[in-house]
């Protein structure tokens, strides 16, 4: 009888051993699917990120063009309110995704350049060095928020 009973219930625990099995490598592949998951957003996150920021580089680049301008010909160019505006308008794309340090760090970098657009800089100083800070505050920001930040 004690050998019926065996015979009956080893293929019982060969029936649950199989299935916690199978439920384990379920639950490993899941979690991993889950990290990878978390990794393929990240990534997402991270290239959007970089994309607006790239973007509210270009529009500064093209606003501190115009405040060359108005430092060498003393007067604000015709398309200063139009080169601000995108300055602005890509912060706010910024605010939408970046940490608040660097939303921070780029409305910063905006107000010094708006300023420098439309009302010149002061006597004897050059647009770079009047922007020189504010626009490594958010380059510093920038790369820490992507990953990039060699300094530190």
């Amino acid at each position: 009888m004690a050998a019926v009973v065996l015979g009956d219930v080893l293929p019982l625990i060969g029936v649950a051993l199989g299935a916690a099995g199978a439920f384990a490598g379920q639950f490993l592949a899941m979690r991993e699917t889950k990290k990878e998951a978390a990794t393929a957003a990240a990534a997402v996150l991270r290239a959007e990120r970089k994309e607006f920021f790239l973007e509210f580089l270009e529009a500064c680049q093209r606003a501190e063009r115009s405040a060359e301008h108005h430092f060498h010909a003393g007067q604000r160019a015709k398309d200063a309110a139009e080169l601000t505006h995108q300055v602005w308008f890509r912060q706010k794309c910024i605010a939408l995704v970046a940490s608040p340090n660097a939303q921070r760090a780029a409305e910063g970098f905006a107000l010094a350049l708006t300023a420098a657009v439309h009302d010149g800089t002061p006597e004897g100083v050059h647009i770079s060095e009047l922007l020189r800070d504010k626009r490594n505050r958010f380059l510093d920001a920038a790369a820490a928020e992507l990953g990039t930040d060699i300094q530190g």
